[in-house]
């Protein structure tokens, strides 16, 4: 979490907080459900395949939306993971 309204150190503009990797992919769940009114397919768009960060909350959201009954017509249709740039091109 990035915040320029936290408490503390008066002559600092802004501080990064530690998050709970574990609720992220629960919280992109909620926030996509809440923009499609909870029902629809969707899609993951992933900026690389081998990060760790970027799997372990993608594995979250698929958990999230398999295991939560609030999420029960919510299907990941998709999931896109963008390859490097070759010479300055994507090739997808």
């Amino acid at each position: 979490m990035i915040g320029s309204d936290i408490n503390g150190v008066e002559n600092r503009d802004v501080a990064i907080m530690p998050v709970d990797m574990a609720k992220i992919g629960l919280s992109l769940v909620e926030l996509e459900g809440f923009l499609i009114g909870y029902e629809g397919k969707t899609a993951i768009l992933s900026g690389t395949a081998d990060s760790p960060d970027h799997n372990f909350w993608i594995a979250g959201m698929k958990e999230a939306i398999k295991t939560n009954p609030k999420y029960k017509n919510m299907e990941i249709s998709t999931l896109v993971n963008i390859p490097p740039l070759q010479n300055g091109i994507w090739h997808i």
